[in-house]
């Protein structure tokens, strides 16, 4: 393995893997046991001790011999254990194996069986949660390792985005006013209810309190911010997406009842279902009956079959040309 030779070092990463931390029994130990001995201690915590996770089980545990690996556990061993079963620090706030994540980092004129191990810094791991495994040739991830002690830290990765996974936020943590970002141009956006202090010529706000109504400083005030048609694809707006009627913009409205709308305006329509569906039209005043005319009937539109039995009479029809006598 090729050892890095200055505090900081760039290469790339080759593959990243999650490692739980623990060890392994170094010979059987019996049901009841507390007295174990591991193949290497140096995960588990030889001052303070911790919690350890054997078989499905957790048990307090305190280390006697680092050297030797010996620790003691509480209670005794649910049941028997093998030699090379998993003994594994267990976090109990998160209640489950503790672990990191490890990168293997290729550096300049390296092989990449020579790659370097570097534990990932804790705000890169979102990154790598699902981007776990060996890299093929030429597609890793450019990085900066830190040495921190006698550890290699990965603390950043060069032109990816560091993304945090909805399920580690927690519900309602997250406040409007956290939300500002900036634009690849420089100009700065932000969200909230009042408006940011000391904005600068071009920042944009949008109002929280106005229906989130973006706003930009102009120098002296927050002017309204008003997308042009060249920012609205065509076709984007679509009925879902209105929050209006005809009748929030002057139209006219349309209802089907047997009572008269409330609130009427002028040219509203109503057909009255308690009168054969009639219909009215408000005219400011008063709801108007507004029958059909024989010019909204076309020729030829109205057969026998479209007259109810005993709808007509006799005398109700008024053609000399067809008078009965």
């Amino acid at each position: 393995m090729t050892a890095p030779s200055q505090n900081f070092e760039t290469g790339t990463v080759v593959d990243v893997e999650q490692v739980t931390l623990g060890s392994e029994l170094a010979a059987d130990a019996a049901q009841a046991a507390v007295s174990l001995t591991i193949v290497d201690a140096s995960d588990l915590d030889a001052d303070g001790g911790g919690t350890v996770a054997i078989n499905g089980a957790q048990y307090v545990y305190t280390v006697t011999d680092v050297d030797a690996g010996l620790i003691t556990i509480t209670p005794g061993l649910a049941a028997a254990g093998s030699d090379g079963d998993r003994v594994d620090v267990w976090d109990t706030v998160a209640g489950c194996a503790a672990s990191y994540f490890e990168a293997l980092v290729q550096l300049p004129g390296a092989d990449a069986v020579d790659a370097t191990p570097a534990r990932l810094a804790s705000s890169l791991v979102p990154t790598f949660t699902h981007k776990l495994g060996v890299r093929d040739a030429g597609t890793g991830e450019a990085c900066t390792m830190q040495l921190q002690g006698d550890e290699w830290v990965v603390v950043e990765v060069q032109g990816d985005t560091v993304q945090v996974d909805g399920a580690a936020i927690v519900d309602g943590t997250v406040a409007q006013s956290s939300l500002g970002f900036t634009l690849p141009d420089g100009t700065k956006v932000s969200a909230d209810t009042t408006a940011p202090t000391d904005p600068t010529v071009g920042e944009l706000w949008i109002d929280a309190s106005d229906g989130n109504t973006i706003k930009k400083w102009d120098g002296t005030a927050w002017a309204p911010y008003q997308l042009g048609a060249a920012a609205i694809a065509d076709g984007a707006i679509t009925a879902g997406k209105v929050d209006f009627t005809a009748r929030d913009i002057g139209g006219a409205s349309t209802t089907f009842q047997p009572t008269p709308p409330s609130n009427p305006r002028p040219g509203d329509l109503w057909y009255d279902t308690s009168n054969g569906a009639r219909l009215n039209r408000f005219d400011g005043s008063v709801w108007v009956s507004s029958l059909l005319g024989t010019n909204a009937i076309a020729p030829g539109a109205i057969t026998s079959e479209s007259i109810a039995d005993f709808a007509v009479s006799v005398r109700q029809i008024n053609d000399t040309r067809h008078r009965i006598y």
